[in-house]
């Protein structure tokens, strides 16, 4: 493959395996990385593909999406064999995970919980992975240091010649003699991977076959209990509860095994970075589009783009001007709604402060106007000197039956009891005269 495809510009090659060689790309009209995989038969490196009907496939293989997903773009025919665009994701490969960060027991349980994700996403779509290996994983790290699955080769394996040998410890036993990929085959393979994410082992070592199937029979998955004692227990009663050999004995469904995965609590899932997978940006208010990314692409001369430009489409150039911004019929209502509030406003404040006529105020039972002034009552002329004389004194009637005669303001003695008689007393006798 050379410096550039129909649609594509080569950057590095950045890794070689399984019959494919992966380099890292630019695609000339939205910028965006890709990953390519070049299936290729050269020497060592035999693709063991059916070309024809992968090619075929490739647009139903298109439409499997999902949060930890690597989705498949496109796929053509190159001079040098058939090639499969994917998504490009910068992370650390599964297979070097342990070697360059052992996980701790919480970020083993969240990788447990999205790599189910994974597959329920196939599940819902009809369309088993069939080679779940830790090869097949990439690890990215998130803004808070969390880790992020992504499922690589997603329904690959179905279109392989043979198996590839760094699959045959992670396969379930059912699948060793050619048969289908099912969801409980994917849980299996799904539990052998985090054992060997958890100890940086596999559980079983098989170069053949025959060797895989006599090692799974003598396997023994409770050990993991021994070589990660900071595991909690349920989580190991789990992962063996999915290396179960017989198929009936594993959880029906990927949804079934997030259920029983919930005991422990894993993490909310978590959102794809934007550095792999921007999320759409909100449409601009004023219609205006935005300017292209500074960073061109053109022939083999490519520089690094960013991860906010490198998914953002470049607009077309055209000589016509800019059209009219058209007046959103929102602020139309909302300027009119203010003015004739502001009118409404004024008019109520001139009504009430120049027009308005103050009513007295009746209360039930009130019969005269509470607004006009009391008149003093007429009072009777007094009489003039000396008229009175001779006439008989008569007590002023009475106008009314709350006016009562004053009463005394101090009390009329009372009568006390008339002192006793005194007791005469006889005279003291006289001495007789000599």
């Amino acid at each position: 493959m050379g410096l550039s495809t129909r649609n594509y510009d080569i950057l590095t090659r950045i890794g070689v395996g399984n019959g494919a060689l992966v380099y890292r790309a630019v695609d000339k009209v939205t910028h965006r990385q890709v990953a390519l995989k070049l299936l290729v038969q050269d020497g060592n490196v035999d693709r063991h593909f059916h070309a024809e009907a992968l090619l075929g496939e490739a647009p139903r293989l298109a439409q499997l999406t999902g949060t930890h997903i690597c989705q498949l773009i496109e796929a053509f025919h190159d001079e040098d064999g058939p090639v499969l665009v994917y998504e490009f994701a910068q992370g650390v490969n599964g297979a070097e995970l342990f070697q360059k960060q052992k996980p701790d027991a919480a970020q083993i349980i969240d990788i447990a919980a999205q790599l189910v994700s994974a597959l329920r996403s196939g599940e819902r779509q009809s369309r088993p992975h069939g080679d779940v290996k830790p090869s097949n994983l990439i690890l990215m790290e998130l803004a808070d240091r969390r880790p992020f699955v992504l499922v690589l080769d997603w329904a690959l394996t179905a279109y392989r010649a043979v198996a590839a040998d760094d699959s045959l410890p992670y396969l379930a036993p059912e699948r060793l003699h050619g048969a289908v990929a099912t969801q409980r085959a994917d849980l299996f393979s799904a539990g052998a991977t985090l054992f060997f994410l958890c100890t940086g082992k596999t559980l079983i070592a098989a170069k053949t076959i025959a060797e895989a199937e006599s090692a799974w029979k003598a396997a023994t998955p409770a050990v993991l209990a021994d070589l990660r004692p900071d595991l909690p227990v349920k989580f190991v009663q789990w992962l063996c509860m999915l290396l179960d050999l017989s198929p009936e004995k594993r959880p029906a469904s990927a949804v079934d095994a997030l259920a029983s995965l919930g005991a422990l609590n894993p993490p909310p899932p978590p959102v794809p970075p934007e550095s792999f997978r921007a999320r759409p940006s909100l449409p601009i208010a004023s219609g205006i589009v935005s300017p292209p990314p500074g960073n061109a692409v053109s022939g083999s001369a490519i520089r690094e783009l960013s991860p906010a430009s490198a998914t953002r489409p470049a607009p077309e150039k055209t000589d016509a001007k800019p059209a009219a911004v058209p007046v959103k019929k929102s602020h139309v209502a909302m300027t009119i709604g203010l003015f004739l509030g502001l009118v409404i406003m004024i008019a109520g404040s001139v009504w009430f402060f120049f027009l308005r006529k103050e009513e007295p105020v009746k209360y039930p039972g009130d019969t005269a106007d509470p607004l006009a002034r009391p008149t003093a009552a007429a009072r009777t002329p007094s009489p003039s000197v000396g008229e009175d004389i001779g006439k008989k004194f008569t007590r002023p009637p009475v106008t009314a039956a709350s006016e009562k005669p004053p009463k005394r303001s101090t009390p009329r003695p009372k009568p006390t009891a008339k002192p006793p008689a005194a007791t005469p007393v006889a005279p003291a006798p006289q001495p007789e005269a000599k």
